[in-house]
């Protein structure tokens, strides 16, 4: 979130696969100890924000995050690029975006 904010974002979309998350970042329920300073510090930046708009959403329908979670986590250090070509890569197979969409 800091470097969104750094970056100038200011309308934010924030979607997760975790329930507890979502909700404890929305107000909609207690805090759970354990990820309480993870919240209190997103909360802080988001009041930076003009538009935020936080879901939930399932596993299942979130395929591109799930993917992105799944390849860190295997991965230590992140080159940039071969990151960029491999999520374009997974898009292609998945037949999201094609050659002619990227000329466009």
């Amino acid at each position: 979130m800091r470097k969104t904010i750094i970056a100038g974002y200011r309308s934010i979309v924030l979607e997760g696969d975790n329930e507890v998350l979502i909700k404890s970042l929305k107000g909609e329920s207690h805090i759970p100890q354990k990820i309480q300073t993870l919240i209190e510090d997103t909360q802080a930046y988001l009041k930076y924000c003009s538009n935020v708009f936080i879901h939930h959403i399932f596993r299942e329908g979130n395929h591109i995050a799930d993917w992105l979670a799944k390849f860190g986590s295997f991965v230590s250090c992140f080159v940039f690029e071969a990151l960029i070509l491999m999520f374009l890569f997974y898009l292609f197979s998945l037949r999201i975006i094609s050659v002619e969409s990227l000329r466009e």
